[in-house]
């Protein structure tokens, strides 16, 4: 948990510093009482009422962001989706087959020699038009 090389500190390194701190925070003025006095008083012997405390209080959803962050510009929603749709709609209808897409298409055994020794072979593709097997003749 060495600084970065970018000079700043590394997140890891801040968390475990900002808990040290905490920590260490609220037990100081009962370790500075004791080293004072050589006792300590009875209030910081009695255990925390947890019903009393301010914990008791705080609700989870308090410590995480709230659902749409203030910074989060209203229109990034839209342009984002309008993005998507201009790209699936060039991608998927606008756009002509080239010799890659040709290339997938082709079967597997004709791309690399000596995969059907390996592969099971795959079953004939149905035909066009499916009709019902009751139908056929």
């Amino acid at each position: 948990m060495l600084p970065t090389g970018s000079g700043g500190l590394s997140p890891t390194f801040l968390l475990l510093r900002t808990l040290s701190r905490r920590a260490a925070a609220t037990l100081l003025p009962a370790l500075q009482r004791r080293a004072a006095g050589g006792k300590a008083s009875a209030e910081d012997e009695k255990p925390v009422v947890y019903s009393t405390s301010k914990a008791a209080q705080w609700k989870a959803e308090q410590s995480f962001r709230s659902a749409r962050p203030a910074d989060v510009p209203e229109v990034q929603r839209w342009s984002v989706l309008a993005s998507l749709v201009a790209f699936m709609v060039y991608f998927c209808i606008l756009r002509e087959e080239n010799d890659f897409d040709q290339s997938l298409m082709r079967p597997l055994s004709d791309t690399i020699p000596g995969i059907d020794k390996v592969l099971p072979p795959t079953p004939a593709p149905a035909p066009r038009k499916w009709v019902p097997p009751a139908w056929r003749d």
